[in-house]
């Protein structure tokens, strides 16, 4: 599991299918000013109101930017140096999704007696506000950095029909969902130990966040992809409080589709890739001798 990002519901207001919800993820910066002191221009004897008023200068105080506190550094691993773009292999900035799907008029949950579901659940998604290929808007407003850009589409222009739940990918294959602000805190490292990813759950849980996996064999990572499974839910309402306490009460089934929604689409060939092809296809070539795959945590 967006890199701030939130899960989105679609209703079901003609009946006709259930309600989707995704989750983003969530970076919020909070930017605090420094606390000054208030001008002194009286004693207390005489009372009096200073405005604007003039800066003493004393020579032998050392001058006021000296005196205030150094930002906290970094680790160089959280900073690190930036690096060239290298064009995508497509171009998706005119890709569009001009189809509905409804995988309820075709598919039975694969527990036969959880029929009378109204959500269907999106649980993992990235846009370009992170490390995927899409704008929000052309992901339906899955997930996007701080959910506020998803929050002001789905409500101009779905209101009613799309929830959004923030939510958060670490370390690529653990997401946290429902939670407010970054929980990351001292644990944000490239690789953490057990003890720390331990740590981190037990955090997104007292925040009142639910914990998953990402990136199981039915996960969708391109648009010439077909859809293969939602999760469904028996929400009391379409509420982030509603949809949450569903997936805390474990009220889930799945619909799957082996072969995948119908509908695809095939981007058009990025004309600057395509500039760049001689150059990085050496480059992946030396590449090869040194990458090490190191697997991936198990979260167990």
């Amino acid at each position: 599991m967006a890199d701030a990002n939130e899960p989105v519901t679609r209703s079901n207001e003609d009946n006709s299918s259930p309600d989707v919800v995704i989750p983003a993820d969530t970076h919020e910066t909070v930017e605090t000013a420094p606390i000054q002191d208030p001008p002194s221009g009286a004693s207390s004897d005489n009372p009096t109101t200073v405005e604007n008023p003039t800066p003493q200068l004393d020579s032998s105080a050392p001058p006021a930017d000296i005196l205030q506190p150094l930002p906290p550094q970094l680790p160089r691993w959280m900073n690190p140096p930036p690096k060239l773009h290298v064009p995508e292999r497509s171009d998706y900035s005119h890709l569009e999704f001009n189809w509905k799907v409804n995988p309820a008029s075709y598919l039975t949950p694969m527990d036969n007696t959880f029929v009378d579901y109204n959500i269907l659940l999106d649980g993992h998604s990235h846009t370009t506000y992170s490390d995927g290929r899409m704008k929000p808007e052309q992901l339906d407003h899955n997930t996007i950095e701080g959910a506020l850009e998803a929050q002001k589409i789905a409500n101009e222009k779905y209101k009613n029909q799309i929830t959004v739940i923030p939510g958060m990918e670490y370390r690529i294959h653990m997401q946290f969902i429902g939670i407010q602000s970054n929980p990351f805190g001292p644990f944000n490292k490239p690789r953490p130990t057990n003890e720390e990813l331990k740590k981190m759950i037990d955090e997104v849980h007292e925040m009142g966040g639910l914990v998953t996996v990402n990136h199981i064999p039915w996960n969708v990572h391109h648009p010439s992809e077909g859809a293969y499974a939602w999760t469904l839910l028996k929400a009391a309402n379409r509420t982030v409080e509603g949809i949450m306490s569903a997936l805390k009460g474990k009220a889930t089934s799945f619909l799957f589709d082996a072969t995948g929604t119908r509908p695809r689409y095939y981007p058009a060939e990025n004309k600057e890739y395509l500039a760049l092809l001689p150059i990085t296809a050496l480059a992946n070539a030396f590449t090869s001798f040194y990458d090490d795959y190191r697997g991936m945590y198990s979260f167990q």
